[in-house]
């Protein structure tokens, strides 16, 4: 149902239909706390006839008297009344939904509206080593969300992270908008219940959400038990692949294990370990250096080196650079010792 709820969050950006419609969707179930009436009423009812393969519906004519009454113009069905409260709209309460975001979320709370297509909150800020906006956005078409972040962009330079009620409206496009900024999505269909009066992240959701808040707010290795010197020197550093999903680290006569996901390197479209995770254990398998004569070797490896380095100095916190340029063999040599076992 979770998920119905998302779609129907996204379909209805601007408009309002009848509670019946409502508890058809939601089954009646969670969510409903979140709908709001509106003013005025439906100007359309469909009619029972409807299902049977006729497609007609009522048109709603309110009379001077008070009477309401739905008339069928195609003539497939007869004239029926209405009570005022059958045909109240309500609406999805926007403003409802973006508190429990934030509260779900740990967003510190700040919500403005923005303009462009679609509807678009910013919802407050993560609070870290720098203050990282969230913007809430739902969109009719996947236009309308590459036309709202060029916008963005253009009048803001700070990363964001993005959250979309579903996948359906994010392109490459988008994506790589987004990328080109520093900036994250966090899709909420699938990572996000409503359980009660709000929501809920889901196991894979609340791994998700914190690979990409971790490394914003300065989430890292010491934050997760490695006590890393203030002084340290990325030569005291050795990092040793345990699996394909894990590693060693030790620095200083202590050691501790993490996962791609806790070092940041969540592909959050496949739940996998993303390219940067992919090119430290190629530096393992190569013990340090990678060059043209390498199984890795890629022109699109200098980009992903970079996002690694930066990645590695976030969660590490060692001043200088975890990767030296080789003159001599055109490579990158860790400026640390890794090694695949």
């Amino acid at each position: 149902m979770s998920n119905r709820f998302w779609q129907s969050l996204e379909a209805q950006i601007h408009g309002a239909v009848r509670r019946a419609v409502w508890d058809r969707v939601l089954d009646s179930g969670p969510g409903s706390q979140f709908l709001m009436p509106v003013p005025g009423i439906v100007d359309s009812v469909a009619c029972d006839n409807t299902h049977k393969g006729h497609h007609c519906k009522y048109r709603i004519v309110e009379h001077e008297d008070g009477q309401i009454v739905g008339i069928c113009d195609l003539g497939y069905c007869p004239r029926t009344t209405f009570a005022r409260e059958d045909l109240a709209k309500f609406a999805m309460d926007g403003a409802g939904i973006a508190r429990g975001l934030a509260q779900v979320l740990k967003i510190t709370p700040g919500i403005i509206p923005l303009s462009g297509p679609g509807q678009n909150l910013r919802l407050g800020s993560l609070l870290g080593r720098t203050s990282v906006p969230v913007v809430f956005s739902r969109q009719r078409a996947s236009s309308d969300l590459e036309h709202f972040l060029i916008s963005y962009f253009a009048e803001h330079t700070q990363p964001i992270v993005l959250l979309l009620p579903t996948a359906r409206k994010l392109t490459d496009k988008a994506a790589t908008i987004l990328q080109h900024k520093n900036s994250h999505f966090y899709i909420l269909e699938g990572n996000l219940e409503l359980k009660g009066p709000g929501f809920e992240p889901t196991d894979i959701g609340h791994r998700r959400w914190c690979s990409i808040v971790d490394p914003l707010v300065g989430i890292g290795g010491a934050d997760l038990g490695l006590a890393i010197p203030a002084n340290a020197k990325w030569e005291w550093l050795t990092l040793t692949f345990k699996d394909n999903h894990t590693i060693s680290a030790s620095i200083n006569g202590k050691s501790r294990r993490f996962t791609y996901v806790d070092m940041g390197m969540l592909d959050k479209r496949t739940d996998l370990p993303d390219q940067q995770w992919s090119l430290l254990e190629s530096f393992a398998y190569d013990y340090g250096s990678i060059d043209w004569h390498s199984p890795s070797a890629s022109r699109k490896n200098k980009k992903r080196k970079q996002r690694l380095a930066n990645t590695l100095k976030d969660f590490f916190k060692i001043a200088g650079e975890p990767f030296t340029y080789n003159k001599d063999t055109k490579g990158w040599d860790a400026a640390f010792t890794i090694s695949p076992h």
